[in-house]
């Protein structure tokens, strides 16, 4: 064989190589981005748990946040205050799984259930009060999803508003006053 042929065979086998490097760095580009998105969902699911924590770890508040469900009887300013400072942490949640889901981060099924979870936090009236009031801060996109989710989801006020109330009789039984006996305000 000449050089002239030798060189040939280089380029072909040059050619060759810069394939399977394309080849080599297409899989571990989506082998990085799946790596990626399972990380992004571990990390949502981890701070979904985290917020759902004031539900059994702290009473009080707890006991504010079924009263702020089921808006009935108002919550005091300060309590009203608390359950929007956590309304407003879960719904920035919410937008960041929206975010990740617009930008393909999140799979169709991962979303869905966010979804189904969000539809049971936009059924209590108490969320659907706060989301109507001045509400900063999302971004637009969010805000006209979380606007039409309104829409499409009914309100289903019994289930908050009997565990509201059992945090009521809970508070009475407390203080030595009849779960059924009418509190006097003075």
């Amino acid at each position: 064989m000449t050089l002239e042929h030798w060189y040939f065979v280089a380029e072909i086998l040059a050619a060759f190589a810069v394939v399977l490097s394309l080849c080599f760095l297409a899989f571990e580009l989506r082998r990085n981005s799946n790596h990626v998105k399972r990380q992004s969902m571990d990390l949502l699911t981890i701070h979904r748990v985290d917020a759902l924590k004031a539900f059994y770890e702290d009473e009080a508040m707890a006991s504010i946040i079924w009263k702020g469900f089921a808006h009935e009887p108002r919550l005091p300013a300060h309590e009203w205050a608390r359950f929007g400072l956590f309304l407003y942490s879960f719904f920035l949640l919410f937008e960041v799984a929206f975010r990740k889901f617009d930008g393909k981060e999140l799979d169709q099924t991962t979303w869905k259930s966010w979804q189904d979870g969000l539809a049971w936090w936009l059924q209590q009236p108490g969320v659907r009060s706060w989301w109507k009031s001045d509400h900063p801060g999302y971004c637009t996109s969010f805000t006209e999803y979380i606007d039409h989710e309104l829409g499409r989801v009914d309100v289903h006020s019994v289930e908050a508003k009997s565990i509201a109330d059992s945090f009521t009789d809970l508070h009475r039984n407390l203080e030595g006053i009849s779960p059924n006996k009418p509190v006097q305000l003075d």
